[in-house]
């Protein structure tokens, strides 16, 4: 389309320089040949920046979810209703972030919380995914009577590209503990929706 335009502009200028004379010929040579090269200039900048201008103006779009299994030979199962079950002494959390939107979600921040009275250790060596040195008390992890405890968690960081995005955490709850609640929350830039920045689990012993 660029070069159509400059084409036409170019011939229009001969066209009305035949008809006036030697002196304008010149002048629309010379005219068409700037006009072409700001032609050409325009085309290579809007080139360039079109990538650009189109990720600036793409969004993200977040899902979170978890998934569970009770050990690293099992197939986790997502947790659907809030609860879910582990049998061994241990088991594993799958924190799964679906992005199908086409922006970055930028800098997130992913924590897993479990209560003191859990072990955690992530299981990602190739990801930067750390257990906080220190506790932290949390209104989101609650007992069963929906009392706030005082958490021990994880610290995850990634910028979301489009696709899924997964964490694990083995949780090792102290002996004779039956009932975990686990929450997994996610942040960043833009942030996700309300319902799509935490999930709560209650994680139960079977009998």
């Amino acid at each position: 389309m660029w070069l159509l335009g400059a084409g036409a502009l170019f011939v229009g200028s001969f066209i009305v320089a035949y008809w006036w004379g030697r002196e304008v010929l010149i002048f629309g040579a010379l005219q068409t040949v700037f006009a072409l090269a700001a032609f050409v200039a325009a085309a290579a900048a809007v080139k360039a920046t079109w990538p650009q201008y189109r990720a600036w103006r793409a969004s993200p779009d977040i899902r979170l979810w978890l998934e569970a299994a009770n050990s690293e030979s099992d197939v986790p199962h997502r947790v659907v209703g809030g609860r879910a079950e582990f049998s061994d002494g241990s088991f594993i959390v799958r924190v799964v972030i679906e992005n199908t939107g086409e922006g970055t979600m930028r800098a997130a921040l992913i924590n897993v919380l479990a209560p003191l009275t859990c072990d955690l250790r992530p299981l990602d060596p190739d990801k930067t995914h750390y257990v906080s040195p220190l506790p932290s008390r949390s209104v989101e992890l609650l007992d069963e009577n929906g009392d706030a405890v005082p958490a021990r968690f994880t610290v995850a960081r990634d910028d979301i590209t489009a696709g899924l995005h997964v964490l694990h955490v083995l949780v090792t709850p102290d002996p004779g503990i039956d009932s975990v609640p686990i929450v997994a929350n996610v942040s960043g830039d833009p942030m996700p929706p309300e319902p799509e920045r935490r999930r709560h689990v209650l994680f139960t012993h079977a009998r």
